[in-house]
């Protein structure tokens, strides 16, 4: 049995307080524009970084999460205890070896371990986004990501690699920010499934009127679809 690092109780904002690693607030100089049309100013992100950068910063890989992933993949998950979900594959010696290489992975917009999401507080309010959490896309995620790379005075990485929602991560950043390219010669990404067909919504429970109860938060929810 598993067990719980932390137990902060059910406030969302106060466990992304909490949590271990690293959390940044973007978008107070140059807010983030949505594909919905709206735009997210001094909001936070938060990821997980395993090995160092190098001098010329060029050995950085991110690997992005899948739907029900999150930023810790090589380590005991802070809440539930439970092994990092990619630990097979990123550390010393392994495949992502992070003696090599510095391995990146940013919690999504509205993954609600950290980065903005309706459980998070609307700076413009001070209450919780609730149900009026923009819209959010697969590119927004990866423009966002992309401003934390700004901020880490990363222009190009080696590699962005993936799985579900996290390759099609990877396949929305090639035509998006093609010109920055790749510092390596290993590039590839992978998903299994099926691309949602709808963008991912805050919530998805009837009625529109109210918020979420502290710490639930809104669950992403693309179409539910088997892996293929």
């Amino acid at each position: 049995m598993h067990k719980p690092r932390l137990d902060i109780g059910e406030g969302t904002a106060e466990r992304a307080e909490l949590l271990p690693g690293h959390r940044v607030r973007l978008g107070r100089d140059r807010p983030l524009k949505l594909d919905c049309g709206a735009e997210l100013r001094d909001f936070p992100l938060a990821y997980q970084m395993y090995g160092e950068l190098n001098a010329d910063k060029s050995n950085l890989i991110v690997v992005c999460h899948a739907l029900t992933g999150d930023q810790f993949v090589a380590e005991p998950h802070p809440i539930t205890g439970r092994p990092g979900w990619w630990d097979i594959m990123v550390g010393s010696g392994k495949p992502l070896d992070t003696d090599r290489y510095c391995v990146l992975c940013v919690n999504v917009l509205g993954g609600c371990m950290g980065s903005a999401c309706p459980g998070e507080i609307d700076p413009e309010t001070g209450e919780p986004w609730g149900l009026s959490f923009p819209v959010i896309s697969i590119a927004d995620m990866v423009r966002a990501q992309v401003m934390l790379l700004d901020h880490l005075g990363v222009e190009r990485v080696f590699a962005v690699i993936g799985g579900a929602m996290g390759g099609m991560q990877g396949l929305e950043r090639a035509p998006l920010f093609s010109a920055r390219g790749f510092a390596g010669g290993l590039r590839f990404t992978f998903r299994v499934g099926k691309a949602p067909k709808n963008p991912l919504f805050p919530g998805c429970r009837a009625g529109g009127q109210g918020r979420y109860p502290p710490g639930r938060g809104g669950p992403l929810c693309p179409p539910a679809e088997p892996p293929t």
